[in-house]
């Protein structure tokens, strides 16, 4: 009988034994299985801190200085983003002619080349921050003929631009402004816009709007239709003596569209003008989550008396 209850006792005592280390065990395996996870979410979020400062994944082969119209862009243009300059939310970020940032070595999430598709991506959220006189959001380029906004070509001068654009993504409306002719008072203060060239994507059209007066919101409408998102287009502006021709092409389709503003002369004469295209989206209402606009520029070029005057 002794001799059972020892031997019961010693089995006893040996699963106690293995109880404790299983528990033991389990609980060190607890804490590396813990610090594995910790040290994989602080990678996780190391990854994601540096694709957030690498501007969403991108890299040096999305500089624009890569874009095969980098010359065009770099003596005429510059580019206005949807971000506060410096953290001043009276004024946007600028990059390019006349500013402190040049375009060579810049690229960020809103504006990059995309060497896959040859182009320029341009891309607006409806609540980024707003230049003044605006309700939209833009990023879009305007042109530079000196480092000074005030020096512009007249009425009188023959300019003409031509970009070949499509648009990838729309906000709720469909509405983005692609390119456009921009008044501009001769002291430099803000003037009204005689030409738009806005892309309704719910529509599936160009339209272009001639603005009549200077003073007034009245406009004649046309409509370049067909053209679904991601379709390539080329608009030609011409500007010459106070008229105004719009040329679009797109799928085999040409057609041009014309107004003369010498009509209302006097109301414009006060005025010199500039060209801007890319993505100055018309939405300030959807607040869906990634509301915004993409839009592609695989070529752009301007001519006129001022480039001749200044070469």
């Amino acid at each position: 009988n002794m001799t059972k209850y020892i031997l019961v006792l010693v089995i006893v005592i040996l699963i106690m034994i293995l109880v404790m280390f299983i528990c033991i065990f389990g609980k060190v395996h607890s804490i590396y299985k813990e610090g594995d996870d910790e040290q994989y979410s602080m990678e996780q979020s190391d990854l994601e801190n540096e694709n957030l400062n690498n501007s969403e994944g991108l890299s040096d082969k999305n500089s624009i200085d890569k874009c095969p119209f980098f010359e065009q862009l770099n003596a005429y243009w510059k580019v206005q983003l949807p971000v506060s300059k410096d953290e001043d939310a009276s004024s946007v970020k600028e990059v390019g002619k006349g500013t402190a940032i040049p375009f060579n070595g810049y690229y960020d999430k809103y504006f990059y080349y995309d060497y896959n598709e040859n182009s320029l991506v341009l891309y607006t959220p409806v609540n980024g921050q707003k230049t003044a006189n605006t309700s939209y959001t833009r990023t879009e380029l305007r042109q530079m003929i000196s480092d000074r906004n005030s020096d512009n070509w007249g009425w009188s001068d023959c300019n003409n631009l031509k970009v070949e654009e499509s648009v990838d993504k729309v906000s709720a409306n469909g509405k983005v402004m692609v390119c456009q002719v921009h008044a501009i008072c001769k002291d430099g203060a803000n003037g009204p816009v005689p030409l738009k060239v806005i892309y309704e994507g719910n529509k599936k059209r160009l339209a272009v709007s001639f603005t009549i007066n200077a003073g007034s919101k009245e406009k004649n409408t046309y409509y370049f239709e067909n053209v679904e998102l991601g379709q390539r287009f080329v608009v030609k502006i011409e500007m010459q003596d106070y008229n105004a021709k719009v040329t679009i092409e797109s799928n085999g389709k040409k057609e041009c569209f014309e107004h003369d503003y010498s009509l209302e002369a006097d109301s414009w004469s006060e005025y010199n003008n500039y060209f801007k295209a890319g993505n100055y989206i018309q939405d300030s209402d959807d607040n869906s989550e990634n509301a915004g606009s993409e839009v592609r520029i695989y070529y752009i070029n301007t001519e006129g008396n001022y480039i001749n005057e200044k070469d």
